[in-house]
């Protein structure tokens, strides 16, 4: 059921970030802006505006707390997670307008329109090491669950690099644009992302396909594992899915009434999904079977221009209706 939406005039659709023991989400918007909301209210604990220029903000955070975002001027900053005080920033060199990648030992990884991608000390803002690659991208790199770096390349092409050095491990052509393909990587290190037409899944130990699914001409945002072998993956005909991750065989699916692109979804440990869509940010809980497939319709009498629900859900294939 939805939890919570939250109107406002600011289109979001930054992926959130659930911190401080999932009692609170961090979340970017278009205007430069990075939001603290609690995610049980929905109320907003603070704001850090970290770009002079409109444009989408986009943030990580780290185990300590402490939050990091990239801009299009090239900064990548360091913001207090208590109040969004800025601790340091970074110049490198070109945009870098992401959420860096935070590792275990607080090293960021970033990639800048220079191509080139960046590993930064997250205590002191340092560059560590910088490597060449052959694209530019607007994604973020992930962690492999071998200890590599996955960096996605607008070009095309999926790269698998060494944390210590950058040097590559394997490369993969998915012969298509990867414009907005950060992907998300599984407990088993299958490898998910998609392009402008599929949905694909890799082995993250050799870089071969393992599974594609056909998106029929819709865009897919970046995927979110769903507990230990799902994927979930919001597409910008309004549809949220999830899918098995070892053979892309479709889970459940639901369907907002509006035709806008909705963010990223994140996952907590209890099945929360929490998205953007329009101007609104939503909290539900989807359903595990049809038995559970109940949601409840959000009263939209005080914002009436902010599309809810649809009138079913479909869980493996069942179509279930919405409670009135």
């Amino acid at each position: 059921m939805v939890t919570w939406k939250l109107p406002g005039e600011i289109s979001i659709i930054d992926p959130a970030t659930l911190v401080q023991g999932e009692k609170e989400i961090i979340i970017g918007d278009s205007r430069g802006n990075i939001h603290c909301f609690e995610k049980d209210s929905g109320k907003e604990r603070w704001v850090s505006n970290i770009a002079k220029s409109t444009c989408t903000a986009y943030a990580s955070v780290s185990s300590d707390g402490t939050i990091y975002a990239g801009t299009v001027e090239g900064k990548v900053i360091a913001l207090r997670g208590k109040d969004g005080g800025k601790l340091w920033e970074t110049h490198c060199g070109a945009s870098c307008a992401m959420a860096p990648a935070v590792g275990s030992d607080n090293t960021l990884y970033t990639v800048s329109f220079d191509k080139k991608v960046h590993a930064i000390d997250g205590a002191t803002g340092k560059e560590k090491w910088s490597t060449p690659v052959e694209g530019t991208t607007h994604c973020p790199p992930v962690f492999g669950n071998d200890g590599s770096l996955i960096v996605t390349l607008s070009e095309g092409r999926i790269l698998s690099l060494d944390r210590a050095d950058g040097k590559e491990h394997w490369s993969f052509d998915a012969r298509n644009t990867l414009y907005d393909s950060m992907p998300a990587v599984c407990p088993d290190n299958t490898v998910v992302f998609n392009t402008r037409y599929d949905f694909i899944a890799l082995d993250g130990d050799n870089g071969r396909e393992k599974w594609r699914i056909p998106l029929d001409d819709v865009f897919g945002t970046r995927p979110v594992t769903e507990g230990k072998d799902a994927i979930a993956l919001a597409l910008s005909n309004g549809k949220v899915m999830s899918v098995e991750s070892s053979t892309g065989k479709q889970k459940w699916e639901i369907k907002m009434r509006s035709q806008s692109r909705l963010s990223p979804p994140a996952v907590d440990s209890e099945g929360n999904l929490v998205f953007g869509c329009d101007f609104s940010l939503y909290c539900l809980k989807p359903p595990l079977s049809p038995d559970d497939g109940i949601f409840e319709k959000v009263n939209e009498r005080d914002r009436p221009e902010i599309e809810s629900m649809d009138d079913f859900v479909i869980v493996d294939g069942v179509r279930v209706p919405i409670q009135q």
